[in-house]
Formats: C-alpha cells, structure tokens, sequence
C-alpha cells in the first residue's frame, strides 16, 4: 500500500489480542452499533490529573499528540488486556488536534495507519481513520474547556484486510471520565498539563461481528486509552498568532546546486501551474503529476511537533525524514510535494487544500488541467539533450566578423618616404579603366587613410576606417553562420498539429534577413540521433538532407515510451554589421540582432525571440607575410612557415618577409625590434639590409638566395624573380606603419629570413625549430608612442614559428600500414588485440607453423603537401579535392575494402575481400594510385580486411583445450555472406579436428559525409545497407581532403568516417548470444599521429568527433586501473596473457611508448607490475609524427560504438580505441631500399618490419 513511511507497526502479544482488534474493526459488518462508554486505566497508572493547562479560549494552533495506546476487552466469553502481564499496548505515531478558540478538531485524513502482523493473525491488518476514502469527512470535533478538557465526537476507525474495510463509527475521545460499560468500570483520561501531558479514552459495546465470532464477541465491553503528549503545550498554543514554521521552495539546477526562494505570500505551497487531469490508469507520467520540494524549518523558540498527512485531496506528501516528528529551534524538514489530479477528485481549475505544519497554517496549491495538445520550445545541447526547457527567448550565438575597410579609387601623386611609396595629393578619380588610379582604403568621412603631406607625415591621423564585412579576404576566413537546434514538444495529451514555422521580422528593426530556416532543415523524429546526421548537415550547410513536411502532427511527449518531437534548425548570419537597433559593431563592442520565431498549432500560436550578436573580429594590428613560389603566404600570429627545400646538402634558403596593418587597425604600429628565437635559433639569421642579404648566398645545389617572386596571376606560376631587395630600415626608432598605407601588393619588405647551415658541419637531427618575434609599438595621432594607464608603452608582440626539415616526405606517397592493434573496452572482458611483430613470430616461423598470408600489409594512398601548392585530384581523376593556399596539406584516398565472391589463387591474397587497386582495369577505375608513379602493370592491392584473434572463433574466452587463433592460417577464412561458412563460427559446424572461422573487419574509410556511411533516409544518395546485400559492388565513398600535415611530421585528418563490417563469434546466425547479422558499424573519427584529447577552443583540431563519447567522464582516456573511471580497466586483463616462446609476456605493451599521464606528452604512462616503474591510473593516447629519414610513423584514433542492440552486448556502447603502425613509402625512392615500384608490395618485406611494436624485444 502506498505511503508506507507514514506508518507503524504495533506489536500485540496473543492470538485473543489479535481476534479482538479484528472484531473491533469490523464490527460494522453486522449487529447494531453501540456508543462507546470509558473505562479506568491499566494497572500501575493513575488517573489522578495534574493541574490543567491555561485556559485555551482564543488560541488557535495546531496540536500533535504522540501516545502509547492499550486496549481491553471483557464479555461473558472473553477477557483480553485485563490481567497483569497480559496488557494490550501498543506506540501509535503523532496525529494532529486542531484548536480554534474553545473548539477542537480530528481529521481523519490526518489520523496514521497502524499495522498489525504477526502473532499469530492470518493476514496483516491496517488500521485507520480513512478507509476507502481519503478521510477527509470523517471529522471528531468538540469542546475545549476553561480547564483544558477536549471530548471529539463522531469518529470513525477503519480496518483492511485483503481488500475488505470495516467501520467502527460514532466514537467519542476525551479526556473526561467515561460512562460505565456493562463489563468493565469507567475510565478516566485527563486534559493536558502544562508540561503537554494528555490522556484520551474511547468505549464501546461491540455487537455482531460475524457470526463464527459472536459468541465470544457479541455484546463485549471494550476500551481504549491513549496515553501521552501534545505539542506545542496548550500554554504556547499560537497565541497572538505568532508563527513557528517558514517555508521555502527548494530549486535545483542542471548543475546540482539547490536554491531557495520564498512561497507565495508566506502560505502557499505552489506545486504545479499546469497539470492534466488523470482519465484512466493509464494516464500515468510527468503531464499527470507534478512535483515540488520545499524546507519547512522552525523559527520560534519552541518544539513544533510535525504531523503530515501522506495524502491531502490530490496532494501526496513525502519526506525523506519521518513526516511525524518534532522540529527544535532551528531544524528543518524537507518535504516532496506531487499533485497528482484525477478525475475522480479533481476539476478543471486552481486546487487546494490546507495542511497544518506545526503550529500553522499552509495552502497546498496546484492548477488542474483538461486533456489537450499544448506546444512547448526547448533549447538543445550539443549532444540533443534539452538544455532549457520551455523557452520564451532564444540567443543563436555571437558573430565574430572579419572586417576589412572599404576601398575607392583616388587618383595621387606617389612620394617615396625613406624608401616606402606614399601618396599625396589625392582627388577622386573619373574612370579608373581609363586614369591612372589608385584603389585605397578609406574613412569614415571618405577620406583616402593613407595619405600623407609633402613632408610624409599622416595627413588625417584621426581618421576611422569605414569597415565592412571581410566576406573571404586577406583574413582567409570564411564566414560560418551560428546555428542553433530547437525541439518542439507536444506536453499536452492528445495529438499537436503544427501548420507553420517561419522567422518574423520585428516591425522597428534596423537590420533584417539575418536570421533564417534553412531548406528542409525541419525534422520530425523520435530522437534528435535519429535524425543527427540530418541535423549535422543542417548545420554545416552543406551535403544533401530531406527535412519533414509541414503541416506535421506531434503525439504527446512521453519520456522512454514516445519522444517524438519537431527539431527545427534556427542560423543566424549577419550580412552587415548594423543591429536591430541600428547601432554599429565595433572591435570590443557588439550589437544585438533580433526577430521572431513563430509557430502556428492547432492548440494556438508560439512565439519565441531569436536573438544574436554581431561584433567585430579582434584581429592582430599587424599582418606576416611571407612571399614564395607559390605567391604570397599570410602567416598568422604564431603559425607556422615552412622552409621549402631543405636537404642534407643545403647551406642557405632564404624567404622575403613583409608587414602591414591589418584592415581593422585604427592606429599607426612602429616596429620596433625583429629577432629570432627558440630551441634552433643558431639554424636561422635574419637579415635586414642588402648587404647581409647578398651575403647570403649558396653555391648551386645548396639552396637557394633571397629573392621576391614574380607570379603570372592567369597561371599562378613564377615567371621571373627580383634579387635587388632593400628592406626598410628600422634605425634608431623603428619603422612606421600607418593604417590602410598598404596593401599586398606594396607592403615593405623588412628583410629576410634565412636557413643556414655552416659549410663542412654535420647535421645531429632533421627537424628545426625557432621563432620570428616582431615587437611593435602603437602611435597616437601625434605620432609618438602612445602608453598604457600604467605608464607602460603600448605594445604588441607577434611571432612566426619557423620550420625546417631535412627532405620532408612529400607528394603521392604510399602508406604501408604493417601492424594494426585495438583497444575494445567492453566491460566484461576489455581487451588489446594485435598483429604480432616479426621478431615475436619468429618462433612460429621456425616452427614451421607460419604462413606467408599471416603477414598481413595494408596500403593506402596518402598525398603530402606541407607548403599548400598543390592540385591534388580525387580517386578517379576527375574532381579536384585540393588546390593551392587552401588550408589543406594532406589526402587520403578513400578505402573501400567490401565482400566480394572471388577467392584469390595467390597465397598473400585476402580472399573474398575487394582490392584497392587492378591496374588490368581502365585509368579511372584503377584505384587508389591512379596517376601515381611506377605503379606495377600487374599491381592487385589488398583491401583493408583486418583480422582479429578475439573474435574468431571459439571467442574471447575459449573452453579449456580449445586453442585460440593468433594467425589467420590457425582459422578458416570463410566467406562472410555465405550461410555455410558462417557456421564455422559455431561449435556445431566445426567438425574435430577441423579449424572455426577467422573474424575480419572489412574496413572502408573515408569522409564522413560519404553516401556509403549513411541511409537514403539519412541523407539524399544514402546507400548504408548490409553489404551481403551488395555483394562485388563498390561503395561511393569520398577522399578525406580535410588533412594537415606539417614538415615536423605531424599528420591530422578529421572528419573521417570508418566503418567496420564482418561476422564474428558473436554476430552470426547461430552464435551463442542469438541469430545476430554481422557486425556493422559506422565511426566518426580523427585519425592523428599527435595526442587524442578534448578540443578546447575552434582553432583546435577535433581529435575526439565522436559525439557518443562521454568527454565528462573521460572516455577517451584509456584506464589503466583507475577505479574512479566509468571505462573498464585494461591491466588486470591484459597483463601475463601472451605466450611468445615459451614465455609470457603483458599484452598491453603493445601501446606502451603511446601513454602518457599529461595532455603535453611529457610523462610516460603504463601498468604496474614487476619491474615495472609505472604507477597505472589513466592514460592519454598519443601516435607517433613521420620520421623523415625512415618514413615510420603511427596513427591513432578513439570512437565509440552505438547503442544498436545488434551489435550485442560484445560492442553495444563500448569505447574502442585503434592503433596503425607503418611507413611512408615514396614510390620515386631506391627500389634496394624497398621505395620505387616496391612501395606497392603486397607481401611483407624487411623495411615493414622497422616500426613494428614487439613484446619480446
């Protein structure tokens, strides 16, 4: 039975004690009913009264009495509860007595349940003042008298017992003397005394029960005493009305801090403004009941005693502490308020009712609703959880605008001061097609801002540039609208129906159209990662996507049953820098953007305000540029510049380096000092004047001297170079640049930076590093240094990372991946796979039990363009995926490794899986090296078909004798769509002496917004479906052209999409989870060579784009043995576990040199154990950058797998980390040196070896 806090039990010893309460309680059930009469007490009380309380007229509070309660029963058949030793007695818990005036009042909806169990009774019986009912009308009231005396007539108790309910009506408590009773003398209570002391009797002749128990019941004398305490004392009863209790509500945030705030005119328990009426039992959840938590606390100087009723009408109270208790000075109670309307006790409309907290008076009050389809607006997070419920205002985001300032043609006369071109005298020009004109930036008055007078000084040194939107300029930045995803909700209960979504202008608004819907980016969905990669595409802008039709009916939101909502996707992109107030945007200062959101439903209108903000990006006040072949290089504040043609033999290179303000400067910048610093300083000179930049200057083959290229802007080609360089000259004050004087085109140059090697000395390493550092000073209009309040001057420091290394790998390369390992972290059993190393299957080898076809090599073609200036064209030929100046340095071709029927005659083939690459097939259908070099005639390239030991058969935990597969040759590699090879998995199917199934993932990469990583329903041209369904068919994939690769050897690529297919023990018909399809899954993922760890700020790489990852709970560390970790920790599993000639060693090392404690990389982690210096905890994943001079290198990558119930609980949620060991091989290298045609080898040779990670070495 509900509310069982809120009761007691009461232990009676006897079977006769037992038989009597059941009697007194039904005795309603037949015979008449009598008027209970009193009787005296139990042997060793008195009923000798003490001094009554003060007189009680006009007081008004609310009592509790706590008391012990003994019963007697005497007939001509029975006697029970009369003999010493054989008392009756029982604790009852506190019940409230109302007093107003010279009245007192029992409510039976306050009177406790009391149960009785045991001792013989057949069933347990509860006792109480409710019955059916919530009691509320059964009512005792009476007088109190000067002297404190309270009799309370026409009383009812009720007993259940297995879903019957008897009534015992008309009884009278006091505290007065009772009349006699045919079998037992009268009683006497006794009024309060000032100490709270209280004694209350009942009596009465109980008639015909049932008739088995008449004769021992009928016509019996029984009573009742409850002896003990009320409070507060009827001398501190609320006189004056003084209050004892506050109440506050209770608030918690999504962050788990609690609030308090006051109630409603000090009384009201507000619970709910919107609650709909329950119709049946299956109107259950959050729309039909409604809860609030709030603190009653004492703040008088007295005890309050505490008695709460567990129901009041529709209200139900609960309390973590007892909701009868005593409350000192001070203390609190916390109480969860639910109102729960039905409509069998509720109307439409406000509800209330009052309770008694203590000495006073409280309003439970809630708002009970009739069915209906009720809209409502929530904000969502990134991951599609609701941020804000039920929002009235929206904020999109902020817009951060690169501004450039605008530009008119003025015809000048050109002044050369100290060696820089300025101009003077400008007038406006006529036609600038046919005068010789100058296009110049200008002021808000229209003004040329470079222009100066004869003696070169600024000639409007006030001037503000007239900025506008740098839609895709010198900033190189691309606007990106802020988005924002908001889910419409049914809350009411019967079906929604929404006709209209469209954003409104407001009517005073000085800058419109910057907020909109995008086409079709209306969703109707379950969940928002039903629709997610809609949704992403949504809010990226680009790739295909089918949104909902509108008008669309939304079914009431019901939590884990039904959650189907509308997502709409809100951007907001300014096109000017205007708000709706028509202010302007400034550097440091923003304006705000504003309309409406409205929503027409069946159930009426919604609307919400959107709201963005525009400012002006805060770009550096000077600008790096750097000028090479490849024409003009911005490098922005510490960024890096890669030297080009670097080699072993190479003594000077040298690059022109040139400054300018930026567009958004508004104040003249002297530079006053260059320098070069950092750990390779003495590798580089800067030199500022013509004489050290003629000095600089290599014999043929070692490089190459400074000099500003020429480039045909049609071609993009160098066609020609200057070498007469004089930089400016920064003297004794420096050099000054004045706002909008330069541009591009004839910004100075202040010298050189130059690679130098000294002739004859040999080179310790390959990769060099230092810093530019540029230190500048900002001018007031005066033209002197202008200083900060503190006295300081006014300085910007800005520096260029400068890079070389001795021959970078560059161009079509081929990317041999020798040795693959995964970390599958899956709870039960967390476990490292791995290619074992050469060296460690060395024992195999001499054993005769290793084949050739367990090597097992993986190419890929990978294009490296560290400098940006290349055109790199897709797969097939006919896209281009990169070009020049782009941003991207880095290519994988997509790998499309899928089922196919052939089973391949070469031994070093993998059967039933795809190739990469059939040079016997026409140029565009080649493969992977299409236009690459020295490509063999013959070349059949491998798919990615990776084995896995695990999940071969007999499975990760194999019975004892049953050997586990370290090889493919130790399985059966089977067709993975064939039925009959599938059985090979299962122990039925594997005969004795017979080998089980080898598991493979087929795995296929590529960009993530490829058609063959998504459903049609998904996106348009989505074609995600089981591949034994496409059996020898291709999948569309895209090239991943989002790489970074920079000449120290880093290597970035996001946005790749990676999907794992195959069968395994656990995903074939017959495995020993059930008839499960083979295992298919889709990752989005980074793969890196630098440390995987959350991004931090946009400019980051997204290491972890994985958005079931739990970043929070720190998913994507790898737990060594942290216990505080949600991850299962992998030492204790992946320890003492691999036997490699006769010793065993820890398969977690397979990782080891990629741990480390700290996100720099600077403290190695691993597991502890037996001369072992690690100390476990958890880890950070880390690869390893190219090596120049071997080409090794390795990659990492972490995801996570979905909640898809197919893929079983082996993978079903589980983080999953992967691990690629390998080479770049560089197709135009030496063949002796396994380069050249050999890069392309499908068979394993020594040079693989090279990066292996051994356990036995």
């Amino acid at each position: 039975m509900p509310h069982m806090a809120n009761r007691i039990e009461v232990k009676i010893r006897g079977a006769a004690a037992l038989l009597a309460c059941c009697a007194v309680l039904f005795s309603s059930c037949a015979g008449d009913d009598f008027t209970p009469v009193y009787f005296p007490p139990p042997a060793g009380e008195t009923d000798e009264a003490k001094a009554p309380s003060e007189n009680v007229t006009g007081r008004k509070c609310t009592i509790t009495f706590t008391s012990r309660l003994c019963v007697q029963i005497k007939g001509d058949n029975i006697e029970a509860g009369i003999g010493e030793g054989e008392e009756l007695c029982g604790e009852v818990p506190p019940f409230p007595i109302h007093i107003s005036g010279s009245s007192a009042k029992l409510i039976g909806s306050e009177f406790p349940d009391i149960q009785f169990e045991g001792g013989g009774l057949p069933v347990p019986i509860t006792i109480n003042a409710r019955g059916n009912s919530d009691g509320t009308s059964n009512i005792a009231e009476g007088p109190v008298d000067s002297s404190g005396n309270i009799s309370m007539s026409g009383f009812s108790f009720f007993i259940s017992a297995l879903g019957i309910v008897g009534e015992v009506p008309n009884l009278t408590l006091t505290t007065k003397a009772t009349e006699e009773l045919p079998h037992l003398q009268p009683a006497s209570g006794s009024p309060p005394d000032a100490s709270g002391a209280m004694k209350l009797a009942i009596g009465t002749v109980l008639g015909s029960i049932i008739p088995a128990a008449d004769t021992y019941l009928k016509g019996a004398s029984m009573q009742a005493l409850f002896t003990g305490a009320i409070s507060p004392s009827l001398s501190e009863c609320g006189g004056g009305g003084e209050k004892n209790i506050s109440v506050t509500a209770l608030f918690v945030d999504p962050d788990g801090r609690q609030t308090e705030a006051p109630i409603a005119g000090d009384k009201y328990l507000d619970i709910s403004n919107g609650t709909y009426i329950a119709d049946t039992n299956l109107d259950i959840g959050k729309r039909y009941e409604s809860s609030r938590k709030f603190r009653a606390t004492n703040i008088g100087s007295t005890v309050q005693q505490i008695s709460l009723p567990s129901k009041k009408g529709p209200f139900y109270l609960e309390s973590v502490q007892s909701l009868n208790r005593t409350l000192k000075g001070g203390e609190s109670i916390s109480l969860n308020v639910t109102f729960r309307p039905s409509i069998e006790n509720t109307e439409p409309g406000v509800i209330t009712e009052s309770i008694a907290i203590g000495s006073d008076q409280f309003i439970l009050r809630a708002t009970a609703l009739s069915k209906s389809g009720k809209g409502s607006i929530d904000l969502l997070d990134e991951n599609g959880n609701t941020k804000d419920p039920g929002v009235e205002m929206v904020e999109i985001g902020g817009s951060a605008l690169p501004a450039s300032t605008q530009r008119k043609f003025f015809r000048c006369k050109e002044l050369d001061c100290s060696g820089t071109p300025s101009y003077t005298e400008c007038t406006a020009c006529g036609d600038p097609s046919s005068e010789p004109c100058s296009l110049l930036p200008i002021s808000t008055e229209g003004n040329p801002m470079a222009e100066v007078d004869s003696s070169c000084s600024a000639l409007y040194p006030d001037a503000a540039p007239l900025l506008t939107i740098d839609l895709k300029g010198n900033t190189g930045i691309s606007l990106d609208a802020k988005k924002q995803v908001l889910a419409i909700k049914n809350s009411g209960t019967n079906p929604l129906q929404i006709t209209s979504i469209a954003i409104e202008e407001l009517p005073d608004s000085k800058s419109r159209g910057q907020f909109a819907i995008p086409k079709n980016a209306i969703f109707v969905a379950k969940s928002m990662k039903e629709i997610s990669d809609k949704i992403a595409k949504a809010l990226s802008g680009g790739g295909d996507f089918s949104g909902s039709k509108l008008p669309a009916t939304l079914p009431p939101f019901q939590p884990s049953y039904d959650e189907t909502s509308m997502y709409v996707v809100v951007t907001y992109q300014p096109d000017d820098l205007l708000g709706a107030d028509g202010q302007m945007a400034g550097i440091g200062s923003e304006v705000k953007d504003r309309a409406i959101l409205k929503i027409l439903t069946s159930d009426g209108e919604i609307k919400t305000e959107v709201s963005g903000t525009t400012t002006i990006q805060e770009s550096p006040a000077l600008e790096i540029y750097f000028k090479t072949s490849g024409g003009s290089k911005y490098v922005a504040n510490k960024k890096e510049f890669p030297f080009k043609g670097v080699t072993a033999e190479t003594t000077d290179i040298s690059f022109p380096m040139f400054m300018r303000t930026s567009d958004t400067s508004q104040s003249a910048m002297r530079v006053v000092s260059i320098s070069i610093e950092g750990e390779d300083k003495d590798m580089f000179r800067w030199l500022d004047s013509r004489e050290k930049i003629d000095s600089a200057i290599p014999e043929s083959g070692k490089g190459f001297r400074c000099s500003i290229p020429v480039i045909d802007e049609s071609s993009g080609e160098m066609v020609d170079e200057i070498f007469e360089l004089a930089p400016v000259s920064l003297s004794s004050k420096g050099f000054d640049l004045l706002p909008g004087a330069f541009t591009t085109e004839n910004m100075p140059l202040f010298g050189c930076i130059n690679f130098h090697r000294q002739e004859g000395t040999s080179l310790k390493k390959g990769i060099f590093n230092a810093d530019l550092k540029i230190v500048a000073q900002e001018l007031d209009s005066a033209g002197n240094p202008a200083k900060n309040p503190d006295g300081s001057y006014r300085q910007t420091t800005m520096s260029a990372v400068l890079k070389a290394a001795i021959n970078p790998r560059s161009g079509m390369m081929v990317l041999r991946v020798t040795q693959t390992m995964s970390a599958i972290l899956n709870p039960k059993f967390p476990g490292l796979s791995s290619i074992s190393s050469k060296h460690d299957r060395r024992f195999l080898q001499e054993e005769g039990k290793l084949k050739d076809s367990d090597y097992e090599v993986f190419l890929g073609a990978i294009i490296l363009d560290p400098f940006d200036e290349m055109h790199i064209t897709s797969t097939d030929g006919q896209e281009i995926v990169s070009t020049p100046g782009d941003g991207v340095t880095s290519v994988f071709r997509a790998v499309d490794t899928h089922p196919v029927t052939t089973d391949y005659p070469e031994e070093n083939a993998f059967d039933f899986a795809s190739l990469l690459h059939d040079s016997e097939l026409a140029s565009d259908k080649k493969g992977i090296f299409n236009g690459y070099p020295n490509v063999p005639e013959d070349l059949k390239s491998n798919g990615w078909r990776i084995f896995t030991s695990t999940l071969s058969y007999p499975g990760p935990l194999p019975p004892p004798g049953v050997p586990k597969p370290d090889m493919p040759s130790d399985c059966e590699v089977v067709n993975p769509c064939d039925p009959e090879g599938l059985k090979k998995f299962t122990k039925s199917g594997v005969k004795s002496g017979e080998k089980g199934a080898c598991a493979f993932f087929y795995a296929s990469g590529g960009r993530f917004d490829s058609p063959a990583f998504h459903t049609s329903e998904e996106m348009d041209g989505g074609e995600y479906e089981n591949l034994c369904n496409r059996v020898n068919k291709k999948q569309t994939l895209k090239d991943v052209n989002t790489g970074y690769y920079s000449i120290d050897g880093a290597i970035v690529f996001e946005e790749v999409g990676l999907r794992f297919f195959g069968p395994t023990f656990f995903h074939n018909p017959g495995g020993p989870l059930g008839n499960y399809p083979p295992m298919d899954e889709v990752f989005h993922m980074t793969f890196t060579t630098e440390m995987l760890k959350p991004q931090k700020s946009p400019e980051d790489f997204n290491m972890l784009p994985d958005e079931k990852i739990n970043i929070s709970k720190s998913e994507f560390k790898i737990n060594l043995d942290d216990p505080k970790l949600i991850s299962p920790p992998i030492c204790k599993t992946n320890s003492q576990d691999v036997l490699i000639g006769g010793k065993i060693y820890d398969s977690w090392r397979y990782i080891e040199g990629l741990l480390f404690k700290d996100e720099e990389g600077t403290i190695p982690a691993g597991c502890p154990g037996e001369g072992s210096s690690y100390t476990g905890g958890s880890a950070y994943l880390r690869g390893k950058p190219v090596d120049h001079e071997t080409g090794t290198l390795t990659i990492v990558t972490g995801a996570k797998f979905g909640s898809n119930e197919e893929l079983s609980f082996a993978f079903k949620d589980v983080m999953m980390f992967v691990v690629m060991k390998g080479w770049i091989c560089d197709p135009l290298g030496r063949e002796e040196e396994f380069e050249g045609s050999r890069c392309y080898d499908r068979a394993f040779n020594e040079r693989d070896a090279e990066g292996q990670q051994s356990l036995s070495e």
